[in-house]
């Protein structure tokens, strides 16, 4: 059977209501916040960046991609304790915590030209 025209605008209108109702949900959903969201940084200086998890979430991690594009795993914490670090990493200049009830904060001392990557958080159940 061939829809009519009365159905297809329908499918149209709703397709729409759809769509403009998935936006609303994305402006009030519950999201992982990075401070500060971009940063700029000379080496040899020290940074601080700061994760703020979903509060239902029981899992943090920390990653990093580096200019060859791949994503590489920096920390993982469950229940506010640290459970496993990289040990590719630069150990003693990468440090991380994840107080109770607080954010996450990852610290780099004395950047080096390595360093240069993008820094992301996520959180889990």
């Amino acid at each position: 059977m061939v829809p009519s025209c009365h159905d297809s605008s329908m499918s149209i209108r709703l397709l729409y209501w759809v769509a403009i109702s998935q936006m609303g949900m994305g402006l009030t959903a519950v999201k992982v916040t990075q401070i500060p969201r971009y940063l700029v940084i000379r080496k040899g200086q020290n940074v601080t960046l700061k994760c703020d998890p979903i509060p239902s979430h029981t899992a943090l991690f920390w990653y990093r991609q580096t200019q060859s594009q791949e994503l590489e795993f920096l920390f993982f914490f469950q229940n506010n304790a640290e459970m496993l670090k990289s040990e590719l990493l630069f150990a003693k200049r990468y440090s991380t915590k994840w107080p109770k009830q607080s954010f996450s904060s990852l610290k780099i001392h004395s950047l080096e030209s390595e360093d240069s990557a993008l820094l992301f958080c996520a959180s889990s159940l």
